[in-house]
């Protein structure tokens, strides 16, 4: 689900910003728990995860965008 777009102006190009809600999934096993998140268009390099201060985790990604 999507919630919001902005639109960012650089000097010689525009950024897109968006923020989803992509589909998942909570698994768990005897040892570990698993959050499997669905982001078509992403490789493993463009995620980044980390805990805030709060303990939410947070999961961001970037990536290009071509248009046709």
């Amino acid at each position: 689900m999507e919630k919001a777009v902005i639109n960012l102006e650089k000097k010689d190009s525009s950024l897109m910003l968006r923020e989803i809600s992509p589909p998942h999934k909570w698994d768990q096993d005897l040892d570990f728990h698993y959050l499997r998140l669905t982001l078509p268009g992403f490789i493993s390099a463009d995620i980044t995860q980390h805990m805030d201060k709060y303990g939410h985790l947070v999961v961001r990604g970037s990536h290009d965008i071509t248009e046709h």
